[in-house]
């Protein structure tokens, strides 16, 4: 059987039908997509690729899937090898669609009617997201027919696995049922929830090449906890044990961290802020493929071409000679959006020209969103805690109600000649006002 040697779960296993998965063109994009885009910045180790993330996940899924069956009688035979293969084709392929530089160009992926697929949602007139162009890339490229072929006899449809990364995607019962029963719900959570394999992998790996601490979690203890939940009508979805329920809360912090210390970083946001000017400031705007075979043509280099294609840009210039602007002022708090246009007026006076960077904290990106009971986590208390039975996760936790409000921080950059001026006019703006207190 084929193996990976990665170095943050050591050997990944792979059958050989998946191993035609890995090396279609689509999923060999992923090798020139950093994981963190611009953070290798900050992070010089942060060369990773959504490549190795992808199978990452996947050897995640499968542990996880295990763990979930441990000890279920009524899930065996070719049922349990069909649902297991499709959660690792979903884990694998989750990604296979983020445009160039992470999440940095989203602002430039077509218009959903410039996509081919089938179904578009409940708001299709609105720019595609890379979830849009995933389906799009599992479902319409010729990856589907190595998927269809591959796994002809486990009777995995392409459609099937593109419903793990999104719900709303119709796909018939049959592709995630065992007998009377339906596990969309648990196999969807174990691609996208809040206990998913996606961040679970993600945090680890971040983690490991930026040499930081913050996404460190009790990773084995959590997988080793996952169990499933039936609802009485036949839904089964995802569960956990209450034993790991602090292993989870530090999970979620870790997530939390994360994105404040390092996917926030000023530097990063800096890069990301001057890319998105270079982009607006094209006299021809750029705007991506939403055809399968012209989006593969798209990753980082191709963008770092377009960069010095018009080394003559100012934005073009400071990005490839590594001179990104410099902060300001972090600030934050209810009143920043009151505030902004007095700041504003007073650079412009100043003839100071600034750019706003805004990044938003958030604890859980699923709680409270979603009011599908198919969405749902419970946790399986026993005896020794003190509460036996079972709870939604988000009232076996005050963690959400602690956190719930977002951390929102709005950057102020400029060019390093008007930073001391720029940020001694904001603090006087912040002074006349009283609202030295919204200051990071």
């Amino acid at each position: 059987m084929p193996e990976i040697r990665d170095p943050v779960h050591g050997p990944i296993a792979l059958s050989s039908q998946e191993l035609r998965v890995v090396d279609h063109p689509v999923y060999q994009r992923l090798r020139n997509v950093k994981q963190l885009g611009f953070a290798e910045m900050v992070f010089p180790g942060a060369t990773h690729n959504r490549y190795l993330h992808g199978l990452g996940t996947m050897h995640l899924a499968g542990r996880a899937f295990d763990s979930v069956f441990e000890g279920s009688g009524w899930l065996a035979g070719s049922d349990r090898v069909r649902l297991r293969q499709t959660v690792r084709l979903g884990a694998l392929l989750h990604d296979v669609g983020h445009p160039p530089l992470s999440h940095t160009l989203e602002s430039i992926l077509p218009h959903l009617s410039a996509v081919p697929l089938d179904h578009r949602g409940d708001c299709p007139d609105r720019q595609a997201s890379h979830e849009d162009m995933t389906l799009t890339l599992i479902t319409k490229s010729d990856l589907a027919d190595v998927i269809r072929d591959s796994f002809a006899e486990e009777g995995i449809s392409p459609e099937a696995v593109a419903g793990l990364v999104s719900r709303d995607l119709p796909v018939p019962a049959a592709a995630y049922s065992a007998g009377a029963r339906n596990l969309r719900p648990l196999l969807s959570q174990l691609v996208s929830s809040e206990i998913d394999v996606d961040r679970m992998d993600y945090l680890s790996r971040d983690a490991f090449f930026t040499g930081t601490t913050y996404g460190r979690f009790d990773r084995d203890w959590l997988l080793g906890s996952l169990t499933h939940h039936e609802d009485g009508e036949g839904n089964v979805s995802l569960g956990l044990h209450g034993r790991a329920i602090y292993s989870f809360e530090d999970f979620l912090l870790s997530r939390y961290h994360m994105f404040l210390m390092v996917y926030f970083h000023q530097r990063t946001n800096a890069y990301d802020r001057m890319l998105l000017r270079f982009f607006d400031t094209l006299e021809t705007p750029v705007v991506l493929p939403g055809d399968s075979e012209g989006y593969l043509q798209w990753d980082d280099p191709a963008i770092y071409a377009i960069l010095r294609g018009n080394h003559d840009n100012i934005w073009a210039r400071r990005i490839l000679t590594r001179r990104p602007i410099r902060r300001v002022l972090d600030l934050k708090g209810e009143r920043v959006a009151e505030l902004r246009p007095l700041v504003e007026d007073g650079l412009k006076s100043a003839g100071i020209e600034a750019e706003w960077m805004t990044s938003k904290g958030v604890l859980s990106k699923y709680h409270g969103k979603r009011d599908d009971p198919m969405s749902r986590i419970h946790v399986a208390f026993d005896s020794h805690s003190g509460r036996e039975g079972t709870l939604p996760l988000e009232q076996a936790t005050d963690l959400f109600s602690r956190y719930r409000d977002p951390t929102i921080l709005l950057r102020l950059y400029a060019v390093d000649a008007d930073v001391a001026r720029a940020r001694e006019l904001v603090l006087q703006v912040l002074r006349d006002s009283e609202s030295l207190d919204l200051l990071a």
